[in-house]
């Protein structure tokens, strides 16, 4: 009976205390500050304006609809900046 209870009780327990996802991001990781890098919400032209022309810049394929947007990346030496539509939803620093 004991055993029943601790294995329904872990089972409701275990689902909120497991949503974060861990990542290994290796040694050399630094902190970023809001002046280095784009803030989620800014437009492209403010992220040309701030950061100078990509290297690349990538465009989602497929059909564009409400609920599918179009996801653009651009690429610059240190970093992608990930956009939804026309604003900044989020970036990936490389060092």
């Amino acid at each position: 009976m004991i055993l029943k209870q601790l294995v329904l009780i872990m089972t409701l327990i275990l689902p909120v205390t497991s949503f974060a996802e861990i990542i290994s991001i290796g040694q050399n990781a630094k902190v970023l500050t809001r002046s280095n890098a784009p803030s989620m919400g800014m437009s492209k032209s403010v992220v040309l304006k701030k950061f100078g022309q990509p290297n690349k810049r990538q465009n989602s394929k497929g059909k564009i609809t409400k609920r599918n947007p179009r996801i653009s990346l651009w690429h610059y030496s240190k970093s992608t900046i990930y956009f939804e539509n026309s604003r900044v939803i989020h970036t990936v620093h490389h060092y």
